[in-house]
């Protein structure tokens, strides 16, 4: 599904909104709407990295002929694609907080700030690598698992 442009969304829906509330639904038997947007945070961090990775193999993946959005639409683009999965990451974030605790919403930000600072370097520095060449991309792929890790555990702490 990769070569036919498809890879992307498969990995947001399939590692986020679908397994997210996938699970609660059979631990639970009930649907919360705000799992949805808990699964949004987790698709969007899957797809940061993801997309990591396939900015690291352009070269690789255009002479494959597979179809990332790496590909399509050119390293320069790509790093911008970064920014804005860490928009939506944010946006969900803030999403989740508001469905989860209306009246204490406020009390997540902490935590967010946290996880919006690793984003901002990881962006910075994938915005400094020049080529996909870089020995920095090897660096940032670290980096933006270590950041899917960091939002795992600051999604726990902050639903206990």
């Amino acid at each position: 599904l990769k070569n036919l442009g498809l890879g992307e969304y498969l990995v947001f829906f399939l590692t986020g909104p679908f397994l997210t509330c996938g699970f609660v639904w059979a631990t639970s038997g009930r649907f919360h709407s705000e799992m949805i947007y808990l699964g949004s945070i987790f698709g969007f961090a899957t797809l940061f990295f993801y997309h990591v990775s396939n900015i690291e193999n352009i070269l690789v993946d255009a002479q494959a002929g597979r179809k990332t959005w790496a590909v399509y639409t050119g390293i320069d683009r790509a790093k911008k694609i970064l920014w804005l999965l860490g928009l939506l990451i944010t946006l969900s974030y803030f999403a989740f907080a508001l469905t989860f605790d209306k009246q204490n919403w406020m009390i997540y930000t902490p935590i967010y700030f946290v996880i919006g600072i690793n984003l901002v370097l990881i962006c910075l520095k994938n915005a400094r690598a020049l080529s996909p060449l870089s020995s920095d991309l090897q660096s940032i792929r670290n980096r933006s698992l270590r950041l899917h890790w960091l939002i795992v555990i600051c999604m726990i702490i902050a639903t206990i």
